[in-house]
């Protein structure tokens, strides 16, 4: 889901009031910010993101989880898809819902030459090989705009975009 609208206007805030309000044991979230991810590697965020998902995996369900270190991949994409596969075979009836908000810092770091292409394709190839894992993306309607663009068109096309206007 693509979930987009004008700064501002509380997308976060639906995210998190959806994830803390209706997921519930198997199920667990991770609500991840992409604000500061410009000028970072792909390496560096999936690395954060990957702590991030064995941090809530252990909080929510009570299970340890194998962090970045117990994988020797040279992929940070393949580490990170190994970590969350970790964590959904320890809990096979478990489903990840994994909100990335502020993705247009992604899409930031994309056009000043931090992030390849291959960063944004690669959600796509993880949701069709992770059939446990849900993907809510937060964009403003800016970076929605690129997203949509022909550009990107193919890497998430995937997804449903939502709208949604400023929130009372």
């Amino acid at each position: 889901l693509l979930l987009y609208g004008p700064r501002r206007s509380g997308k976060s805030s639906i995210c998190k009031n959806f994830l803390d309000h209706q997921v519930q044991q198997p199920f667990w979230h991770v609500l991840f910010s992409l604000q500061n991810a410009t000028k970072r590697s792909e390496e560096e965020i999936l690395r954060q993101l990957a702590d991030e998902v064995c941090r809530e995996f252990s909080d929510q369900l009570h299970q340890p989880s194998l962090g970045w270190c117990h994988y020797n991949e040279s992929d940070p994409q393949i580490y990170f898809k190994r970590v969350v596969q970790g964590c959904l075979a320890q809990v096979p009836d478990a489903r990840l819902i994994l909100a990335l908000d502020e993705f247009g810092g992604a899409l930031d770091s994309y056009q000043q030459g931090y992030l390849d292409y291959r960063f944004f394709s690669y959600w796509k190839e993880l949701m069709s090989e992770l059939p446990q894992l849900s993907l809510i993306i937060a964009l403003p309607t800016s970076a929605h705009s690129l997203l949509s663009s022909k550009e990107f068109s193919y890497a998430f096309n995937f997804a449903e975009s939502l709208p949604i206007m400023f929130l009372d």
